[in-house]
């Protein structure tokens, strides 16, 4: 998707599905954004420290590159979330409930945004829901208000009212653990261990 065809700020979002549009390619060099049309990274997000540096408790600090966490030129929020060394038993510890804090304390670092992406190893690890459900969290928050995105197929006359969008998220739920997976599993939607994953149109975990 160039460019030429998006303006990659949300809005674009409904009419790249209409017209079949289903990738955005980013690309850390800006000189290729005027050469290859290809949109230059930190025009459009902003991004957490990731690795161990970024892993203090109730803190959402910025990666290098990125503007602040509070910048709203940037219309795209990447969460990362993962240790500098991959540990499976690391993930099985906090990719539930220390996941969901680490959400909400960028909700209020990102100027009151859940994110657009969050990334974590092992996403199959987790002594709760796990990034899924963390994914279903913020997707609910950001498409209707509620806490899972499952909430927002409800119709309107059954649904429950919706949370405040400056409410935290909650810290845990009873949806059961996933089975664990293979180490760097990849499969839908799409998952890496590399650092800074390249964002695209809707939340989705790495």
């Amino acid at each position: 998707m160039p460019t030429t065809s998006t303006t990659l700020c949300g809005s674009a979002t409904p009419s790249m599905i209409a017209d079949n549009h289903r990738l955005i390619v980013f690309t850390s060099k800006k000189g290729k954004q005027g050469t290859e049309g290809l949109a230059y990274q930190w025009d459009y997000v902003v991004e957490t420290q990731y690795g161990s540096e970024g892993m203090a408790d109730g803190s959402c600090p910025k990666r290098t590159e990125s503007k602040p966490m509070d910048s709203k030129a940037q219309s795209l929020v990447l969460l990362n979330f993962f240790t500098s060394n991959p540990s499976q038993s690391w993930a099985c510890s906090n990719n539930s409930a220390p996941l969901i804090s680490r959400l909400n304390a960028c909700y209020h670092a990102s100027a009151k945004r859940w994110p657009n992406y969050i990334a974590v190893d092992f996403y199959m690890r987790s002594n709760g829901g796990g990034a899924p459900l963390a994914t279903d969290i913020a997707n609910g928050r950001l498409q209707c208000g509620h806490d899972n995105i499952a909430h927002c197929k409800i119709s309107s006359a059954s649904a429950p009212a919706p949370a405040s969008a400056s409410s935290p998220a909650p810290a845990s739920a009873s949806s059961p653990s996933p089975a664990p997976a293979p180490d760097f599993a990849a499969t839908s939607p799409a998952i890496s261990s590399s650092p800074g994953p390249a964002p695209g149109p809707l939340n989705s975990y790495y």
